[in-house]
């Protein structure tokens, strides 16, 4: 897959099993569109990086939750140029939640617990961060995760204002 060097926009479609062992492939590929920015200098050195990282704690929430205690479903994944941003979006007909119960994880002190930091990095390395509650049926729960790619990373914040 090359993109095309005059074209700012453009999008990708994956559709895998919501399986921890599709993270990398699909990740491979979220990487791969990133470090092509990189090297046309429409995204600055880093940028790769910081949306996998996003990306991957995305993948393993929906892997590890959305279908707790049944057959996986598919884990559907866009990634989409536009001018200037990269727009993931990962959706799945899974279990929702609401991501204002979510509370930050506790970066000060000595009792950091291993996890619940999944949100605080999205949010961390991602300009927004918004989900969209589904009906664990015909309407899907969709994550929408967005890049600015011609500013430094988003500092990070504790709390955002989600969609359910």
């Amino acid at each position: 897959m090359r993109l095309m060097s005059g074209s700012p926009s453009g999008r990708i479609f994956v559709s895998v099993p919501a399986r921890l062992a599709y993270r990398d492939a699909v990740g491979a590929l979220v990487k791969a569109v990133c470090v092509q920015l990189e090297e046309q200098h429409r995204a600055r050195p880093g940028t790769g990086d910081e949306v996998l990282s996003a990306f991957n704690e995305a993948f393993n929430n929906l892997a590890l939750h959305a279908y707790r205690g049944r057959e996986p479903g598919a884990a559907d994944i866009e990634v989409e140029l536009l001018p200037g941003k990269i727009v993931l979006r990962l959706m799945d007909r899974g279990a929702g939640f609401d991501p204002t119960r979510v509370t930050p994880p506790d970066l000060i002190g000595d009792d950091m617990a291993e996890g619940g930091y999944g949100l605080f990095i999205m949010r961390s390395f991602m300009n927004e961060v918004a989900y969209q509650r589904g009906d664990g049926g015909e309407r899907a729960n969709v994550l929408t995760m967005v890049r600015n790619l011609v500013e430094d990373h988003p500092a990070p914040r504790s709390h955002g204002r989600d969609k359910d």
